[in-house]
């Protein structure tokens, strides 16, 4: 029976016989092993079915044939510290299903968040509104050992041979998690990988405006449109959709985390954080919580930075110290870790300026300070202030003194700032 070793991923996996045709204990050793191996085999395929049924009554993996199977996926929100309790706490849970005659379960963990189920009984045991998947339904409803649970279900097969198919099935059902969410069982593959193309262009204009805003409960509503338009597309969380998250993850990494002052390898492992906790989310529920919970840091975080000041401070310092040189606002924004649009307007809302108006002024008090000296000439005081053009200089000059620099000098040579 080597076929039956052929699929077996590793030794720290366990089995449980769920039997309701008469108990059994676990099986140790060999036997145990090529239970494993047989059961692997099964949700591969590619196996004969008279080789599958011989192999099923050396093992004892089932106590008899059964007319119906299908497969099962229980995909767990964290891994259990102990998977064989978890697993007989599981059916523990379930234990009023005993109660129907005639069907036995054999799970075992693939992966950290997943116990496969094989059922197996008649064709109205194990249909949808029968009394097992009705019992397993409703253990699915509630926290299990701190976990949160969600039961995808293949469809019913006859033949041993068939029972990769139920399992293929059961996968593709397991992607309704994303819409559902946990504390649910689902029997239909409904999903659509396609779902979010037509309005990923709608929403992600929508998205950057809202944060661009910077409002939570503005936030929020975009959430909730989002939510109904993915549950009600059914759509499944495929690259394409991630990606759309991550992009607006980055958005308040990018326009708020890193607009306030940060050592840089703190930076780094903040985000790389965010990205790992981005991947380990299952349903639209948990990732938009945490798109919501980030938002709110990153507004706080913004709002206390705002709040003394100390952007607009560090800008007035900047102008005061670099005025004769050339400044944009995005040189400016980029030293203090905001976007043009945002620095733009909270220095307006702070100051009652623009930054370009704020520049002008100190440009124009700094030039009647050097007029009052008579070796400068014009061209050196308009150099000296940021003005290539000495003729560009004295027209902003004369808008703002309401004299050109020739009068204002005539009327101040030799005068101190303040003097008669």
């Amino acid at each position: 029976m080597s076929f039956l070793l052929r699929y077996w991923a590793g030794a720290e996996r366990t089995l449980l016989e769920g039997r309701w045709l008469g108990e059994r204990g676990p099986v140790k050793g060999k036997e145990n092993y090529e239970k494993k191996g047989l059961l692997f085999s099964l949700l591969q395929g590619g196996e004969q079915e008279e080789a599958l049924e011989k192999a099923v009554l050396e093992t004892g993996l089932l106590g008899r044939q059964y007319p119906t199977m299908r497969m099962c996926i229980l995909r767990l929100s964290e891994p259990p510290e102990d998977p064989d309790l978890f697993r007989k706490a599981f059916w523990e849970a379930a234990r009023a299903a005993r109660q129907a005659e005639g069907w036995e379960a054999v799970s075992e963990f693939c992966g950290s968040h997943r116990l496969v189920i094989l059922l197996c009984g008649s064709w109205k045991t194990l249909c949808g509104p029968g009394p097992v998947l009705s019992i397993l339904t409703q253990t699915c409803s509630q926290r299990l050992l701190g976990k949160k649970l969600f039961l995808a279900v293949g469809p019913r097969v006859e033949r041993l041979d068939q029972v990769y198919r139920s399992y293929g099935e059961a996968k593709r059902v397991e992607q309704n998690l994303f819409f559902l969410g946990y504390g649910r069982a689902s029997f239909r593959a409904g999903g659509k990988r396609d779902a979010f193309a037509p309005i990923e262009g709608e929403m992600r204009e929508e998205f950057q405006q809202v944060l661009e805003e910077g409002r939570e409960e503005v936030l929020e509503k975009a959430l909730e449109k989002l939510s109904r338009e993915l549950e009600k597309r059914e759509a499944v969380l495929t690259p394409f959709l991630f990606h759309f998250y991550l992009s607006l993850l980055w958005k308040l990494e990018k326009d708020y985390f890193r607009s306030v002052p940060q050592k840089e390898k703190e930076r780094q492992k903040e985000w790389e954080a965010t990205v790992w906790r981005l991947e380990n989310l299952d349903t639209m529920e948990e990732i938009h919580g945490f798109l919501l919970s980030r938002a709110r840091e990153a507004f706080s975080r913004r709002e206390k930075w705002e709040s003394g000041n100390l952007a607009v401070c560090r800008i007035r310092q900047m102008i005061g110290q670099n005025y004769g040189q050339e400044l944009s606002v995005k040189h400016l924004a980029e030293t203090v870790y905001l976007t043009p649009n945002y620095l733009s307007g909270m220095f307006k809302r702070q100051t009652g300026q623009t930054i370009g108006e704020y520049l002008t002024q100190v440009r124009v008090c700094r030039a009647k300070e050097l007029l009052r000296d008579p070796c400068l000439k014009f061209y050196q005081i308009s150099q000296q202030v940021g003005y290539e053009d000495p003729n560009y200089f004295a027209k902003i000059f004369k808008k703002h003194v309401g004299v050109t620099p020739s009068e204002y000098r005539a009327r101040h040579a030799g005068k101190t700032e303040g003097s008669s």
